[in-house]
């Protein structure tokens, strides 16, 4: 990105572009490291945990809110994936769920509510789309479809119910999609303008939709163990349980404000959405965006359905804080196992300067310095798998380290892109083309297989019989193979 790279067109990605762009002004202006990503990575989770506890202290006392504080801190320490898009979205998508909900609190108090409320939370829901195109189609769908119940009951005993209702529905909606669409129309037509829109309907739509459910499925994980499974559906009994109670129930939480009422049917409505993440991917990354949201309906609820219990109010306390302790469990266990793991002072002892301060194992230091000794600062290089006719993963991070570019466009080998004929020809003209003249080929996943199509051979062979037959062993650091052209 620093060099003028623009995703989709000079390399391939599946995600929305803030992320890259983003990432290269902070690399422009605090120094090109990983030290600079972690700090912003962390910034970012610290300040979701604090909206987290912002918005349940609204809905819920203070302890209640605390415990969705914790909550989210232990999950987001423990998923050690740096800088996923879809934590920095959340950011957004609950902020923008939070305007609304404050736009709708002060419609109901005053008949006069703010448009710019619902401005920014136009502006937030465009910004969670740049970040993430999925979440932050789920966000706009859950704050239009809130707005238009909205309007809807709030003029159903009008005269002129369905002409009520539009135009209140209208008058809601549109500074909603102003922000929205004054937000994200110029970064859109910065990158159609640059980017064919096959590209952009490939990469975005076609390949996250219909090829990414084959290679990537994982299947849901069983119940037990408890202490480790239950959080994977516990949400979403959350939210139905929270969505029965305030649809269906009529007079099953009628102590309830209308405030709150909001809250939770908006908050079930995205958290709902969010869980579609985990019908492909079913782990703990891809569950934690619905997860954290679940935090807060539960402590929301607590309080009501204690009232409704009268003096057995403590019943629902002991619930809720069954619940908690569910979701707490796991990234507590992990704690402890990661407070007993002392890493060896040899991993800070590498000369990579993008990874200062942090450890690497040494094979991979090793290797890095070779390539950054060997090859040329302008010389790209290409990061490779032992088998390119099944991938998992490959190791992009390589790139980044050595500070070399990648000879191809494919800089992510997806299984079902990159164990195809065709991308593989186009990676062979790419190594052709920039006279690469050193491989690496990294097999520390060779042995890791998922129960998806990603662990079948295609037979596709061309990738590996050219590397083969032009490229010799000239280093190997550990599970790194650094090849070179053969003469």
């Amino acid at each position: 990105m620093a060099n003028g790279e623009i995703p989709y067109k000079d390399f391939w990605t599946i995600y929305s572009p803030a992320q890259f762009y983003v990432l290269a002004g902070l690399f422009k202006l605090f120094g090109t490291s990983l030290m600079v990503e972690r700090v912003w990575d962390t910034l970012l989770r610290s300040l979701l945990a604090l909206l987290i506890y912002g918005f349940a202290s609204r809905l819920a006392p203070k302890a209640w809110a605390f415990l969705c504080w914790l909550t989210t801190i232990a999950w987001l320490w423990y998923c050690t994936l740096f800088s996923y898009p879809a934590f920095h979205a959340m950011l957004f998508s609950l902020s923008s769920i939070y305007f609304v909900y404050i736009y709708i609190c002060t419609f109901i108090e005053n008949q006069n509510a703010q448009s710019k409320y619902l401005l920014f939370a136009g502006l937030l829901t465009a910004i969670t789309a740049l970040y993430r195109h999925d979440l932050g189609f789920y966000t706009f769908i859950s704050v239009s479809g809130t707005l238009a119940l909205f309007s809807y009951l709030h003029f159903k005993d009008a005269e002129n119910r369905n002409t009520s209702t539009l135009s209140g529905f209208l008058k809601h909606l549109s500074p909603y999609l102003t922000g929205f669409f004054y937000s994200i129309i110029a970064p859109t037509a910065y990158i159609a303008m640059k980017v064919p829109l096959s590209e952009l309907y490939s990469q975005l739509l076609f390949f996250p939709a219909i090829i990414f459910p084959e290679y990537r499925q994982l299947p849901y994980p069983e119940l037990f163990p408890l202490w480790r499974n239950l959080p994977f559906y516990l949400p979403f009994f959350i939210y139905a349980a929270s969505l029965f109670l305030l649809l269906f129930r009529k007079n099953g939480l009628s102590n309830i404000d209308k405030n709150k009422w909001w809250a939770l049917f908006i908050l079930s409505a995205i958290g709902m959405l969010l869980g579609l993440q985990a019908k492909t991917r079913s782990d703990i990354y891809h569950l934690l965006p619905t997860l954290i949201t679940s935090t807060i309906v539960l402590a929301a609820l607590a309080q009501p359905i204690g009232r409704k219990l009268g003096a057995k109010s403590y019943i629902a306390t002991a619930i809720t804080l069954f619940f908690f302790a569910f979701l707490l469990a796991a990234p507590a266990k992990h704690m402890l196992v990661s407070i007993n793991k002392n890493i060896p002072t040899s991993h800070f002892e590498h000369k990579v300067e993008r990874a200062s301060g942090l450890p690497l194992f040494p094979d991979l230091a090793a290797a890095i310095g070779f390539i950054r000794e060997k090859v040329p600062e302008n010389e790209p290089i290409f990061v490779g798998n032992p088998m390119h006719n099944k991938i998992l993963i490959n190791n992009t991070m390589f790139y980044f380290l050595a500070g070399r570019l990648s000879a191809s466009k494919y800089h992510e080998l997806h299984p079902g892109l990159a164990t195809t004929e065709i991308v593989q020809s186009e990676i062979i003209a790419s190594i052709t083309e920039n006279r690469v003249r050193r491989i690496v080929i990294f097999s520390g996943f060779s042995l890791t297989a998922e129960p998806n199509a990603s662990s079948q051979s295609n037979g596709a062979v061309l990738l590996d019989e050219f590397i083969k037959s032009n490229y010799i062993i000239e280093q190997q650091f550990g599970d790194y193979e650094i090849l070179k052209l053969a003469d």
